[in-house]
């Protein structure tokens, strides 16, 4: 999700008994205001993978009047300085190089490309409107080619 997304992700996006995320909303910083749809105008959605529900029911039950996933620290909708800020405190707590939102973004597209999604699995999860946008974030690197070089070559062909 982007940034501007998760900012307004209310908990009645988030369908538990589905495993999915509805993204229908976002935050636009230009002109300040609460956009009913998201940065692309298609409502997405993306997958509630098993840790991430167990993580949000957690996060629910300690808060569970909030009508905002990630508030801000005095309630009410998180801030996209509060992402930012959160994300370099995060980053020196573990003692990696800082990331912006947006790297984040790319980096979550290449593991799940590496774990075998297509580029039409990805565009979906992106929300992109089409292919051509989500192959500049898709990082074809050599050691991916090398494994899948691998891969072929250990299949074993049978002629008849």
């Amino acid at each position: 999700m982007r940034p501007c997304e998760v900012q307004t992700l209310k908990w009645s996006q988030v369908e538990f008994n589905n495993e999915r995320i509805v993204i229908n909303s976002s935050y636009n910083r230009k002109e300040k205001k609460l956009q009913p749809f998201p940065k692309q105008k298609d409502w997405g959605t993306a997958p509630l993978s098993n840790d991430l529900k167990e993580y949000l029911l957690e996060l629910k039950a300690k808060n569970p009047q909030s009508e905002f996933v990630c508030e801000g620290f005095a309630g009410g909708m998180l801030k996209y300085d509060g992402v930012k800020s959160g994300l370099r405190r995060i980053c020196k707590r573990l003692g990696v190089k800082r990331i912006t939102p947006h790297e984040m973004r790319h980096s979550a597209t290449d593991l799940y490309y590496t774990a075998g999604a297509s580029t039409e699995d990805l565009r979906r999860l992106l929300n992109h409107s089409s292919t051509q946008t989500t192959k500049i974030y898709i990082h074809r690197t050599d050691k991916r080619l090398s494994e899948v070089a691998n891969n072929i070559t250990s299949l074993r062909v049978e002629l008849v």
